[in-house]
């Protein structure tokens, strides 16, 4: 939770800045750790995901405080405000020392300024343990002054690791997914810090009547990599930080507006802070009309009715009420091919109908007739 810390000092306090409260400990949750082992020559029949193998005389085991999963908050984790309670109950992790592996690198950073000393490097499971008896968790190290990682006594295991950067700053790559062999020690996990970019601009409306404060913008890459930022009451926006990439940056437009231009492709790089994509906004218009039965005149409810733009290719869609009317609203100005998508066997006339639309214009009575088929 942003903003929360706990801080185990006498009588367990949590605290989030401005208030504090007991941590609560359940009863026998520090009574003592319970394992489940055996000796590697009496396992004949017994269930080998019972508990950890081990040789005695040879076997290791090493305990490890899992912070994470130790820490139970009580209450609404949103925010600091709606925690009621912390409840600590601890999660020792048990490996045999000699399965254990481990996983080493290097973080470096592409400017001599970047900060490399005590950065915390996440290896987080990405499947189930490989050996019987073992549960694969979250385990962490810190960056020497070198950069120089490594993170101790993983069961095997597939695991995705990544490095917690300062805001402003990205790693690449941005993650990577390791697989850890039994006592094996994975090496050359190295990540390389850059800075990260920006893409700002402004929103405008063609009148000052439209809104144009709180409104969304996106920008995509098309691998999983989105940033969104909200405009301010100048319409002014921020997307920050945006990792080096190809992005496709739009606007969520208000109901009854469209936006130019309706994508802005924006190539981003390291530390670049791209500027002036801007977006105007003005007032869109609608289609609308109705779908009737030849033979009774009576209105065809639940079909398709589609314009598609024929310079744009855009396509807007909707279907027709219980009376068979419709409206195609949100419609940026452009010219139309209205069509109806009716069941085998039956046309409509006319089979197309064709529209201009205007800025804000709202065309009506473009009508369509179903009849059987010849």
């Amino acid at each position: 939770v942003e903003g929360a810390s706990v801080e185990l000092k006498d009588g367990y306090t949590f605290r989030d800045g401005s208030t504090s409260m007991d941590l609560k400990v359940p009863s026998g949750a520090q009574s003592g750790i319970k394992l489940n082992l055996w000796p590697a020559e009496t396992t004949e029949g017994m269930d080998e995901d019972a508990g950890v193998m081990i040789i005695p005389g040879e076997t290791v085991l090493v305990l490890d405080f899992d912070v994470n999963q130790s820490f139970r908050i009580q209450g609404n984790p949103e925010t600091p405000a709606g925690i009621k309670s912390m409840l600590f109950t601890p999660h020792i992790r048990v490996t045999a020392r000699d399965v254990a592996g481990s996983i080493s690198g290097v973080v470096s950073g592409a400017a001599d300024s970047i900060v490399v000393e005590g950065l915390t490097v996440t290896a987080d499971p990405a499947g189930p343990a490989t050996v019987p008896g073992y549960q694969t968790m979250t385990a962490t190290a810190l960056t020497d002054g070198e950069g120089a990682y490594t993170i101790f006594f993983l069961v095997p295991g597939d695991y995705e690791v990544t490095v917690e950067v300062a805001e402003g700053f990205f790693t690449d790559p941005l993650s990577a997914v390791v697989t850890v062999g039994e006592a094996e020690d994975v090496t050359g996990i190295d990540f390389l810090i850059d800075e990260a970019g920006s893409i700002a601009g402004t929103v405008t409306g063609v009148a000052d009547s439209i809104p144009v404060n709180g409104l969304t913008v996106t920008a995509d890459d098309g691998d999983g990599h989105v940033v969104t930022a909200e405009t301010d009451g100048d319409g002014a926006y921020l997307l920050d930080p945006v990792i080096p990439g190809e992005y496709a940056v739009t606007l969520d437009a208000p109901e009854g507006y469209f936006a130019t231009p309706d994508t802005a492709n924006v190539t981003v790089g390291a530390g670049e802070d791209v500027t002036a994509v801007d977006f105007v906004l003005d007032e869109a218009g609608s289609i609308s009309g109705t779908v009737t039965a030849a033979a009774d005149t009576i209105g065809v409810s639940g079909l398709t009715v589609m314009a598609e733009d024929t310079v744009n290719t855009t396509t807007v869609t909707t279907e027709t009420d219980t009376g068979g009317a419709y409206t195609l609203g949100d419609v940026r100005p452009g010219d139309y091919l209205v069509t109806v998508a009716v069941p085998v066997g039956f046309v409509t006339e006319p089979d197309t109908a064709e529209v201009t639309l205007g800025v804000g214009e709202h065309v009506a009575d473009i009508d369509f007739e179903v009849d059987e088929g010849g």
